[in-house]
């Protein structure tokens, strides 16, 4: 009964600190900078040496050693993390994670390899040594890329469980809302014959008050953050708390087409298509649309008004421009209410 209460204990604190590290990022950054690094400089420095620690301390050459190996560590966290967080919004966690492996290890595990052996190979040359005199390829670049591996993998996971815990908020949400036996429905201009599809969302500010609207109404769809938002025709904007590949299904049934990873617009939507930079594209919104600030929204006032755009990479502008011409010649209509909108 004792070892169970103690596998207990551990089971519930390692799962209390987990969630710690996934809802405040910063602690394992401090844990890993301040704990972590210095534990492993110390162990690849002393690898080969059986001083103690006070007589390595006393040692001018350990101090500098250990300098250089903190400093490489914490340039390679830095990068390791940033780019992490790049590969979040490109690639998310449970889709295209092909793409996902292969450009962890060319773009999180190589580059930091390389510049940790650049700075390690200098060091060695301004002491009048080589690299490969030092057996350092031989022996302590495993241990280094290991390290390497293993931060990488420790910024994964971490994404991964925030991009879970999130889902399950999304979740919950998703499931109160549908629970609730009243819920308010926004007067909307459609024929009330028709049957349009009815979703349930929420004020950001007054999350736990239901709201039906029809999909009808929607102009675009964002996904940021785990969260979608939807902007509607006359301006308004609601948080959509349904799970991402419902959403995805029901959006792209009634018409919307995902540009992207972030954006699902209908034709009617966008007024003009605009190449800018190099190569890229940006779609301009009907006069009345509001999306949230992100990245791709750029604003711009023209003729007096404030005009929203939303810009989109090379990588995808060639999809964007077929997508919009092949919809100007056969642009669905808005209902009434939103001609209304723009004149």
């Amino acid at each position: 009964m004792e070892n169970l209460a103690n596998n207990y204990f551990f089971t519930y604190t390692m799962k209390r600190l987990i969630k710690l590290y996934v809802r405040k990022p910063f602690l394992l950054d401090l844990t890993i900078a301040l704990f972590l690094i210095p534990l492993f400089c110390h162990f690849i420095v002393a690898l080969h040496t059986q001083k103690t620690l006070t007589e390595l301390i006393a040692m001018r050459a350990y101090r500098i050693a250990m300098a250089m190996s903190y400093c490489c560590g914490l340039v390679a966290m830095l990068y390791i993390r940033c780019v992490n967080r790049w590969l979040d919004k490109r690639y998310g966690i449970d889709d295209h994670w092909e793409q996902r492996a292969l450009m962890q290890l060319k773009w999180n595990v190589l580059p930091p390899l390389i510049f940790i052996v650049a700075i390690v190979s200098v060091y060695f040359a301004y002491h009048g040594e080589s690299i490969f005199s030092r057996g350092y390829l031989r022996r302590d670049i495993f241990w280094v890329g290991a390290a390497v591996v293993m931060l990488v993998m420790t910024y994964y996971l971490q994404s991964e469980h925030r991009y879970f815990l999130k889902k399950q908020q999304e979740l919950y949400e998703y499931n109160r809302l549908n629970s609730q036996t009243a819920v308010h429905e926004l007067p909307s201009a459609e024929n009330p014959a028709a049957t349009p599809a009815i979703i349930k969302v929420v004020l950001p500010e007054r999350r736990r008050e239901g709201l039906c609207i029809s999909l009808d109404d929607v102009a675009v769809v964002d996904r940021h953050n785990n969260r979608t938002t939807v902007s509607t025709w006359d301006g308004r904007r609601f948080e959509w708390p349904m799970p991402s590949r419902q959403m995805k299904e029901l959006v792209t049934q009634h018409g919307f087409t995902w540009l992207g990873q972030h954006y699902a617009l209908v034709h009617a939507a966008v007024e003009a298509n605009e190449g800018v930079g190099e190569k890229g594209r940006r779609l301009l919104l009907k006069c009345g649309i509001e999306v949230n600030d992100a990245k791709q929204v750029f604003r711009q006032k023209r003729n007096g008004q404030e005009r929203t755009f939303i810009i989109f990479h090379k990588n995808i502008a060639r999809e964007v421009g077929e997508w919009y011409e092949n919809g100007v010649m056969n642009k669905k209509r808005p209902p009434r209410h939103r001609d209304g909108l723009n004149g």
